[in-house]
């Protein structure tokens, strides 16, 4: 199984009543939304090419600084910068990569297997909307993961995944209007 992020940490970190002073608005709110689809996006991801495989987390982290520090990522995710790029872990014993925040700020944990482009821009995009009142692999998070997989990853990467999400019943929602 491609399991890309746990939900049970993220959502267990947004229930916490005892979370620090900087917990968003809607915390509560998010504990409570149904995640329907994260198995569908699991299967539609497992099969593609993950993009470019990295040994080290250094590597990792020069890739998601190369990706938040572009101007598409400052376009299309202005509230996200390199100033507030999660930190890196290795996640010796996880058994899948994560995205959480915990009392240091944001992280995404990384074991070996995951150290990929994909996995990398799939937890990038948690962080995007950690904080909104969205299901974590709903409509929304799709959208945002599909358009960076195709401008960091190329065309046929993000056709071939927009394929998977078809074929295995995944909801995106529908690209936005810039006026």
């Amino acid at each position: 199984m491609h399991a890309m992020v746990s939900d049970t940490t993220e959502l267990a970190h947004w229930a916490n009543p005892s979370s620090p002073p900087g917990e968003p608005p809607h915390a509560a709110t998010r504990a409570r939304v149904r995640d329907s689809q994260r198995s569908r996006v699991y299967r539609a991801e497992t099969p593609q090419p993950p993009g470019h495989r990295y040994r080290e987390l250094a590597q990792c982290q020069a890739f998601a600084e190369h990706v938040v520090g572009s101007l598409w990522w400052t376009l299309h995710h202005p509230r996200h910068g390199l100033e507030a790029l999660p930190r890196f872990r290795p996640g010796y014993g996880a058994r899948q990569a994560f995205f959480h925040v915990d009392d240091d700020g944001p992280a995404i944990t990384l074991p070996r297997r995951y150290r990929t482009a994909s996995v990398i821009l799939h937890e990038l995009t948690h962080w995007t909307q950690w904080d909104e009142p969205i299901a974590p692999h709903g409509p929304e998070f799709c959208r945002a993961y599909l358009d960076a997989t195709t401008e960091f990853l190329g065309a046929a990467h993000g056709e071939r995944l927009a394929q998977a999400f078809v074929e295995h019943r995944v909801r995106v929602a529908p690209t936005p209007s810039r006026s």
